[in-house]
């Protein structure tokens, strides 16, 4: 793997990346790229000299390739959230794993394309969430992975709440149908997410089959499937077949980057109303615009309430991009 020592830190690119996970979903362990070598741990995701942890791309491949030759999932399968996201979750790939997924992605310009504004691919910067990623997609692919992610899905503690694919969303009926049984399986967790793949939704719903009513499902924007879908979606919220749509959460554009500081701060305050008028422009109507941080967008003090988890947020949750 060359010299190691002359190697200052490990970096990945999204190029490299995807190319990376790409063979892996294959059934393929790539080479190590030379550029994750880490002087400082070797790969073993300690640092000798300053006995701290090491978070490099070289220890993150050392415990893929462990599961790659195992198939036992070295990475949390089910993490609890963050500051930002203070819920459990489970992500897989974007981009690979989302057949609806239009604008977020990818956006076309005059001159060729450009990278969209879905976020999930930010999270690439951190091994540990790259590799996660991955390696549940591969889970979700066999029988024996599917077991870990229902293990992992029911050591949550009671009642609960989880956002089923952060990252990533329903590919095809197969991984539907797995997540429903989840979350069936465990009525007391509060369950919601996103999602683009609507036609896998609207077969489900016309087939009979049974959705989870612990289940919330926000219309996820950018899909390319178009506002004619997203209506025969909405049209089935007070039936039989979809009882768990709430609304949209959209992404609109707005000049410059939310403000620091949460919803009682003044330049959020300016930021957030000029997003609504962009709104307004659009032609929507009452919309609740998202702080940033889930549980922080509704109730008071102590309350975690969040507006895409509720039923009762029945209007589009609108964020921005710039």
């Amino acid at each position: 793997m060359g010299n190691a020592t002359k190697i200052k830190a490990t970096k990945a690119t999204k190029a490299q990346l995807n190319s990376f996970a790409r063979q892996a979903l294959n059934g393929t362990l790539p080479a190590m790229p030379t550029a994750w070598e880490c002087a400082k741990c070797g790969g073993t995701g300690h640092n000798p000299k300053t006995g701290k942890g090491c978070s490099c791309w070289h220890a993150g491949y050392v415990k893929f390739e462990t599961f790659m030759g195992t198939g036992k999932a070295q990475f949390t399968i089910i993490a609890k959230g963050n500051g930002k996201l203070p819920f459990y979750a489970y992500s897989q790939l974007p981009g690979f794993t989302c057949p609806g997924a239009a604008d977020c992605l990818v956006i076309k310009l005059a001159k060729g394309t450009k990278d969209g504004w879905c976020y999930s691919f930010k999270a690439w910067r951190y091994p540990a969430a790259f590799f996660r990623q991955l390696q549940n997609t591969i889970l979700m692919d066999t029988t024996a992975g599917r077991q870990q992610i229902m293990a992992a899905f029911h050591k949550l503690p009671a009642g609960a709440t989880y956002r089923h694919l952060v990252d990533g969303d329903f590919r095809d009926l197969g991984h539907m149908s797995f997540a429903f049984r989840m979350l069936m399986s465990r009525p007391d967790v509060k369950a919601y997410g996103y999602s683009k793949s609507w036609p896998l939704f609207l077969e489900w719903a016309a087939s009979g089959k049974p959705i989870p009513g612990n289940y919330v499902l926000n219309l996820s924007g950018g899909s390319k499937y178009g506002d004619d879908m997203a209506d025969q979606m909405r049209q089935l919220v007070n039936a039989d077949g979809l009882p768990v749509v709430r609304d949209s959460f959209l992404a609109l554009p707005v000049s410059h980057k939310m403000p620091a500081g949460g919803k009682l701060n003044a330049d959020w305050q300016a930021w957030a109303a000029e997003l609504r008028l962009t709104a307004a422009a659009a032609g929507m109507g009452k919309v609740w615009v998202c702080p940033g941080k889930c549980g922080d967008c509704a109730g008071g003090k102590g309350v975690n309430v969040h507006a895409c988890g509720s039923l009762n947020f029945n209007m589009p949750v609108i964020i921005g991009i710039h």
